[in-house]
């Protein structure tokens, strides 16, 4: 029996360390995963702030009846100044910033 279990124990070690390597492998990629989407969402809530604040920033600097290209073209600028690491991450362009930045002027 002694023998045997001489004869088999490196190959049990063996597929005991592939399958300890598959696991860390996939708690690796599942928290990069999880990292990137704690970090997106960060990036996503700073971008929407920057806008917001951009936007009433505006609107308190031109006030209410300003032309509403002068209020979101300065709302957009406030935002790249703000947060350049969130427009960059999120490869968001400048026609997509005016979009949310006129959604923050509706609300």
């Amino acid at each position: 029996m002694s023998g045997i279990l001489t004869a088999v124990m490196p190959h049990v070690l063996e597929l005991a360390s592939l399958a300890l390597a598959a696991l860390l492998a996939w708690v690796a990629a599942w928290l990069k995963l999880k990292f990137k989407i704690d970090i997106e969402a960060k990036h996503r809530e700073a971008l929407h702030s920057a806008l917001m604040t951009g936007v009433r920033l505006a609107l308190a600097r031109y006030g209410v009846t300003a032309k509403r290209e002068m209020v979101l073209g300065a709302a957009v600028d406030y935002a790249r100044e703000a947060v350049p690491d969130a427009i960059k991450a999120l490869k968001v362009d400048a026609g997509k910033l005016g979009e949310i930045a006129l959604s923050k002027l509706a609300s």
